[in-house]
């Protein structure tokens, strides 16, 4: 068991030996549950942001008959698209720096030569 607190503590709390010896359990505990919260919520927000650049990438050529509405993000992947969850969404402020990035994104293509074109 100390054995896995120990793996816990310097990998994903990211603790010296120092810092895990000098802690105790009512400090660890709590520490390891956010520091894994906070890591699956960079999870996240890096799969938002891989699907929201292939979402760019896919639509820059799609055929608009065959697919009349754009990719999103979640068309890449599909654990951001589980539904009532509130877990699985992007935070607000965040998904709203992800939408300006994509339409920066978007509107760059649109304004190079064959971006332009219909």
């Amino acid at each position: 068991m100390l054995v896995e607190h120990q793996r816990l503590a310097y990998g994903i709390g990211g603790l010296t030996p120092a810092e895990f010896w000098d802690s105790t359990p009512a400090e660890f505990v709590p520490y390891i549950r956010e520091r894994i919260k906070w890591k699956e919520e960079q999870d996240k927000m890096e799969n938002f942001r891989a699907g929201t650049i292939a979402a760019v990438i896919a639509n820059v050529n799609r055929d608009k008959k065959k697919r009349p509405t754009p990719y999103k993000a979640s068309d890449f992947f599909p654990s951001l698209n589980s539904g009532s969850s509130q877990a699985a969404q992007p935070p607000q402020d965040r998904l709203g720096t992800a939408q300006r990035i994509y339409n920066v994104m978007a509107a760059a293509w649109r304004s190079t030569k064959k971006g332009g074109k219909k």
